[in-house]
């Protein structure tokens, strides 16, 4: 169990970025501890003096000389001797509770100061992943990995902040038991670690539970964001009782291992209370041999401390416990904390400043994983800047993987991009994105106002030019119309616009960059006669003026095009203008065909 927290990232994160100030409020809470813990002892060792005072058996000679001067203590008899060394004991337990509090408020500071640097952590991990390394975590999975800390370490440093203390006492009782009695501390140390190595295996159970536990909550989880997202379809397809049993099963196996793992936890409490009670019991005989009834005073503390002993070993013990709980949870941090699996945005590059002569697709081949077959296959193009260029073919061709690649969400497998004879990935990722406009089937959404969306483009966007983009976008007379105009609330994916508004909404996005390279992927394929036009008008005036790059579904919209490339199966098929293709009499003619007298739109 020790192991997992000793080798994981959540455990190099504390000594790490801030790990200095960590460190310091981490020694700064031990200190107080080991304070505490001491004074505990010094309780003790007062309570045992004030039994000698009341025995007559203390010793002035003893005690400091400058005492004598504020105390008259040659006049004090027994009864006052005892007062006062319990006195001084009661102020020594409140000054122990005392540090005991300031010692927990710099445990705080150290988990809070946790929580908040792994949350960071977390986000900046899964916001500088490639696309190619995020997109293999399911939506379900990156929730959990953000939202977990939350709930979970405060309550993995609460339990490591008992089992400090505890620790920390324990240490101190321990040492003053053998100022009594070395023999019968002995005894009571033997037995303790016999007990000890009993609940052993209980705890290493509690942990297993806790890794099963966690990895039904992750699939759990998982599931139900996959269930949300497509709640639509569960309906229109009437499979709302699968989906439901599906859920229960999965909440009911986590209710099984859950109520294991609270047995299992359950399971510590009375072992340790049996423990408690076995030492005081084998004190009791042990001291039968070992005390006389002179010495019974003696005895008696010596019982009450194995008892706060035994009392704080049930909650080092306990705490342990809950530690060993949250090892699932440790090992799953550690799956997305560790850099040796993962992929990063390179950061790395020139600044690109500015899209001058042409770009150049030179033998591209590219697969998604080694074990698939290859999607591009030795593709070799150049679009020159100022030009119209499109791509269609089947469904699977490969033509939005082509602009995936353009856009760096991919690397090709071999060969290389070339822009104005450099190669692409000469220039930083996000410089070169910068030049970019990109609208996409799905048009995304925020859960904001109109505004909102179209200055997500660009963030420093001013009303003139957000006005601008939505009027080239064909938008701003639908958007003026709206109650709130651009204020106006589009709602969660934007469910209170229709798929024209919201395409026309995604290219006043794209627009309001001012890219130098527009990009199309299928941006029209969803959409009615109407919006379609809206979206064709737009790209007429933008014709030539800029560099446009389309992904088509509909054959109508891309007739203007400079060049059209037919994509099948990975690789370019035919090439031309649409009048030059129309006269090959080639699969694009077969394409244009079907779609032209009504019967079937070449898939996407």
């Amino acid at each position: 169990m020790f192991k997992v927290f000793l080798t994981s990232s959540l455990f190099k994160l504390i000594f790490k970025g801030k790990g200095k100030k960590r460190i310091y409020l981490l020694f700064e809470t031990i200190f107080f501890y080991i304070i505490a813990a001491l004074l505990e002892g010094v309780f003790f060792t007062l309570i045992i003096i004030a039994i000698s005072a009341l025995e007559g058996k203390i010793n002035l000679s003893k005690l400091p000389s400058f005492l004598f001067k504020v105390f008259n203590f040659q006049s004090w008899d027994n009864i006052k001797w005892f007062s006062f060394f319990v006195i001084i004991a009661v102020f020594t337990q409140m000054l122990k509770s005392v540090l005991s509090y300031i010692g927990h408020i710099c445990a705080i500071k150290f988990s809070t100061s946790i929580q908040s640097e792994l949350q960071k952590k977390i986000y900046n991990k899964v916001f500088k992943f490639s696309y190619s390394c995020v997109s293999n975590y399911k939506q379900g999975d990156l929730i959990e990995y953000s939202s977990s800390p939350t709930t979970a370490i405060p309550g993995l440093t609460e339990s490591i902040n008992q089992s400090l203390i505890s620790f920390f006492t324990c240490s101190v009782l321990s040492a003053f038991l053998f100022s009594i009695s070395i023999k019968m501390a002995l005894i009571v140390i033997l037995s303790s670690f016999t007990l000890f190595f009993a609940q052993k295996r209980v705890i290493k159970k509690i942990s297993q539970t806790s890794k099963r536990l966690t990895k039904l909550q992750i699939d759990h989880s998982k599931k139900t964001a996959q269930y949300l997202q497509v709640l639509k379809l569960i309906h229109l397809y009437g499979r709302e009782k699968e989906s439901l049993e599906n859920a229960e099963n999965n909440i009911t196996n986590i209710k099984d291992i859950t109520k294991k793992l609270l047995s299992l936890t359950g399971v510590l409490i009375p072992f340790n209370e049996i423990m408690s009670i076995f030492l005081v019991g084998i004190c009791l005989v042990a001291g039968s041999f070992f005390f006389t009834t002179n010495t019974v005073p003696t005895l008696l503390t010596f019982l009450t401390v194995t008892y706060r002993l035994s009392t704080k070993s049930q909650i080092l013990m306990s705490s342990i416990g809950t530690i060993a709980r949250y090892s699932g949870f440790v090992q799953r941090m550690n799956e997305v904390l560790k850099d040796d699996d993962k992929e990063f945005i390179d950061e790395s590059g020139e600044e690109f400043s500015c899209f001058k002569n042409k770009i150049q697709f030179n033998s591209i081949n590219f697969r998604y994983a080694p074990n698939l077959t290859s999607v591009v296959k030795n593709v070799t193009f150049e679009i020159s800047k100022g030009q119209t260029a499109a791509f269609v073919g089947s469904s699977g061709a490969g033509k939005s993987t082509l602009l995936d690649l353009l856009t760096r969400l991919y690397e090709p497998l071999s060969g290389e991009i070339l822009v104005d004879g450099e190669k692409l990935n000469k220039f930083s990722i996000k410089s070169w994105r910068d030049s970019l406009g990109l609208v996409s089937q799905e048009s995304l959404m925020l859960h904001g106002t109109i505004e909102e969306n179209i200055r997500f483009g660009k963030l420093d966007a001013s009303d003139e030019e957000i006005i601008k983009a939505s009027k080239i976008a064909g938008a701003f007379e639908f958007i003026l119309n709206l109650p709130g105009g651009f204020k106006t609330i589009v709602g969660e994916r934007g469910y209170r616009l229709s798929g024209g508004e919201r395409q026309r909404i995604a290219l006043a996005r794209a627009l309001v960059r001012k890219p130098q390279i527009l990009i199309l992927d299928e941006a029209t394929s969803n959409l009615d006669s109407h919006s379609e036009y809206f979206i064709q008008k737009a790209l007429e005036k933008l014709q030539h003026k800029i560099t446009i790059i389309v992904v088509a579904h509909r054959l109508s919209t891309i007739t203007k095009s400079d060049q059209i490339f037919l994509i099948d199966n990975g690789e370019i098929a035919e090439v031309g203008s649409h009048e030059e293709l129309i006269a090959s009499k080639g699969k694009y003619n077969s394409f244009w065909e079907i779609q032209s007298k009504g019967k079937l739109c070449v898939e996407s």
